[in-house]
């Protein structure tokens, strides 16, 4: 090793070992007690003084990932020596679980400490259409990130320079994963490596995005059911049509088709999906841009940690404070919530509601009346908010407390992230790595329901004859599940290595009261003829178990086309497929909410499930066109809030079977789905079912001029109103919600 390079490595040593030992610990965190052996601190920290803020991931949890307490010491491998160590001193062992070599991974050339030949060099002008002269390595990295769509990125790794250089920047990308991360790795010595993983995610629908592309379509009367376009070229080798949702293949949805009439609804939907949405599957980098919003793409999406920041707390000291940079650089299964949150904050807001926050920031207020608006401020007022700018959003965007001033809380966590678990805690590698097969929507996918933790009214849950327990559907393996000392079902979180213990209903049912609510609601009852039946054998356990959901109610799509005064103009709005610009201007908005409501429908399994009003798009198109003579742009409407309509010409509003991951032990009451005595909740319960709650937006009008009912999935007759757009999935039938309004509420 030469002089210069000795001196970096010991200059890195020394200025590490003070900001690591000197300093004392930022995190604004109690030190805490020592933990069981193979534990790790939890990631959620609140912030002191704002109960909706969560501090940085702390630093316990930061050193129990760079020293994973799950690695045996047999697979703690040392990081083979390279020059890069010389100027990287300090930097993590990214795959502790093998010996593996920075270039191993990245590429570039670890035997020389010359960073020109070392690093895999940038364009030196322009990447992915931004100018990059004036920048240095690391804002090159950044730009890619931020700027490169995911076109521009296919177009990137299709040459060998391009494919190189995006293994450089992360080898976690799929494109370049075989290298990064399979069996075309220098240490895998075609042993395959992570291999079947690479390839069973290039085909998930956490890469192919397609549920959020062909759902709206379908509702549009552009395509039928089964997906046709996503976020990447793919098919699949082994597609078996007798798959439920399974498809051959899918192209990327670029944008409107080129004989496309401007200002027509399948113009618009076209030109707005691939604008707004595509930014929260793993074909790309994400935005980048905002707190909560970084992360990488591929595999590294997950299994590389980035902090709210963005920012960077490794000991590799050349990383620069600016940008956006994982956490440290360690490859992990210990996959907190915040990190999915990166992602899963759009679509059903899942990530969020799991955590009790909820969006708050729609346009309500607009379409107010004057009481109304005072009333709603009124309310508002007494509200507790994320006060940090998350997603991008702004202040007062994401609630967590509907009435600070009253005892409880009307939008509680789910139960399991209260308790301290995690997203990974429950969903298996098939929901999210995928089977190898292509699906139209993530049901596809589905893998864990509450039964293979909880088992049944029936029975508890069983290991195999090896000692394993697996899920029903797919037989995966629930490793974290297992018997304690005592025989009783613990699971052993992934992320912090804690013990819960799993209750088994039917134990607990054994153990109450046959007329206690928990007997009546879930037990098992006898029918007339004998024979018994129980609420859990045609409803999901969510289904009453869910405490709140969040409503959102018309969706306001409007496009602008400018005949620009400069012929050359282009918005800077970009299509996140393919990076380019036109002269559209696309904006979309969301008119009401709430969290009263609660709607009942059928799901793919044919269970009742709890619907989401979803997807009620309005669409409105309209032209500028300069006039050179009055040296103004002369508007003209094409189309002004109309809704989407299926093949048959019918206005469609999407109704969707969600699990809004809002478990709590106690859920909704029986008067939520039966009548009570007095009739007194009659309108409630025909609510519940589809038959409208009243929830309307003074500019969303029928040709009549009668305002839609965005509550309402059923005509007074018990018809649809619209089309469901997930397969299999409908109304709750009228001879069960018949049964239904026939028994009297007991609670």
């Amino acid at each position: 090793m030469g002089l210069a390079v000795r001196g970096r490595l010991l200059l890195g040593m020394l200025v590490s070992m003070f900001v690591l030992h000197a300093c004392p610990d930022p995190d604004p965190v109690p030190v805490p007690v020592p933990l069981p052996a193979g534990q790790c601190q939890s990631p959620e920290v609140k912030v002191p003084g704002k109960i909706c803020d969560r501090g940085p991931l702390p630093g316990n949890f930061l050193s129990c990932l760079a020293n994973d307490p799950s690695t045996t010491a047999e697979a703690d491998a040392v990081m083979p020596e390279e020059a890069c160590n010389g100027c990287h001193a300090g930097i993590e062992h990214a795959h502790p679980y093998a010996a593996m070599s920075c270039s191993d991974c990245h590429g570039g050339d670890g035997t020389t400490s010359n960073k020109a030949q070392a690093h895999v060099a940038f364009p030196k002008d322009s990447l992915c259409g931004t100018p990059v002269g004036d920048q240095n390595s690391w804002q090159k990295v950044n730009t890619l990130k931020t700027d490169c769509a995911s076109d521009e990125l296919d177009a990137l790794a299709a040459t060998a320079q391009g494919a190189a250089l995006l293994r450089w920047v992360n080898p976690g990308d799929l494109r370049v994963a075989e290298v990064g991360c399979g069996s075309a790795n220098p240490r895998s010595q075609m042993g395959g490596c992570h291999q079947a993983v690479v390839e069973s995610a290039r085909r998930s629908v956490m890469q192919t995005f397609v549920g959020h592309y062909n759902l709206p379509r379908f509702l549009a009367g552009m395509q039928d059911r089964s997906a046709v376009v996503g976020t990447t070229t793919v098919d699949d080798p082994n597609y078996d049509p007798s798959l439920d949702l399974a498809v051959p293949g899918i192209a990327p949805l670029q944008g409107p088709a080129a004989d496309a009439a401007d200002g027509t609804i399948a113009q618009v939907m076209d030109e707005y999906l691939p604008r707004h949405c595509p930014t929260c599957h793993t074909a790309n980098f994400g935005k980048n841009d905002s707190e909560r919003n970084y992360r990488s793409s591929g595999c590294t999406a997950c299994h590389m940690l980035y902090d709210d920041d963005g920012k960077s707390r490794s000991g590799d000291l050349t990383i620069p404070n600016t940008g956006s940079h994982p956490v440290q650089h360690v490859l992990t299964t210990r996959i907190p919530t915040r990190q999915c949150e990166h992602c899963h904050y759009q679509g059903a807001r899942i990530g969020l509601n799991f955590q009790g926050l909820r969006e708050h920031g729609f346009k309500a207020r607009n379409y107010m009346s004057y009481q109304e608006k005072a009333d709603f401020v009124a309310a508002e007022a007494k509200m507790s908010f994320v006060q940090a700018d998350i997603h991008g959003h702004g202040e007062k965007w994401y609630a967590c407390d509907e009435d600070a001033s009253k005892a409880g809380d009307e939008t509680p966590p789910d139960i399991h992230f209260e308790k301290g678990m995690h997203c990974v805690d429950c969903h298996t590698s098939v929901e999210v790595h995928g089977d190898g097969h292509i699906y139209s929507t993530a049901k596809g996918q589905l893998d864990i329901h509450c039964v293979d933790c909880h088992g049944s009214v029936r029975e508890p849950i069983k290991a195999g004859d090896d000692g394993i327990f697996r899920t029903a559907s797919r037989g995966t393996p629930l490793r974290n599940l297992s018997l304690d000392d005592e025989g009783k079902v613990v699971l052993t979180s992934r992320v912090t290595g804690k013990l819960h213990p799993v209750v088994q209903i039917k134990e607990s049912l054994d153990e109450a009261d046959p007329s206690a609510p928990m007997s009546v609601m879930m037990g098992l009852q006898k029918r007339d003829d004998g024979t018994e039946f129980s609420h859990t054998d045609t409803m999901e356990c969510w289904t009453c178990h869910s405490a709140w959901r969040l409503n959102c109610y018309g969706c306001h799509v409007s496009q602008t086309t400018l005949s620009h005064k400069d012929p050359n103009w282009t918005s800077s709005q970009p299509n996140h497929q393919t990076g380019g610009t036109s002269n559209r201007i696309v904006k979309g908005e969301r008119f009401t909410w709430d969290i009263d409501s609660y709607f009942l429908g059928l799901n793919q399994r044919g269970m009742i499930d709890t619907m989401c009003p979803s997807m009620q798009m309005f669409l409105s198109a309209s032209t500028s066109t300069y006039n050179s003579s009055t040296e103004k742009y002369d508007e003209a409407d094409q189309m002004t809030y109309q809704p989407r309509l299926n093949q048959q010409n019918k206005p469609n509003f999407g109704w969707m079977p969600t699990h809004q991951h809002t478990i709590r032990r106690f859920g909704q009451k029986c008067s939520r789905c039966h009548v009570k005595a007095d009739n007194s909740n009659l309108d409630e319960v025909r609510a519940t079912y589809g038959f409208g709650a009243g929830v309307t937006v003074p500019l969303l009008k029928d040709a009549n001029g009668t305002p839609y009912d965005l509550s309402r999935m059923l005509e007074d007759d018990g018809t649809p109103i619209s089309e469901f757009a997930h397969e299999g999935t409908g109304p709750v039938p009228a001879e069960v919600r018949q049964r239904a309004f026939e028994v009297v509420a007991p609670y």
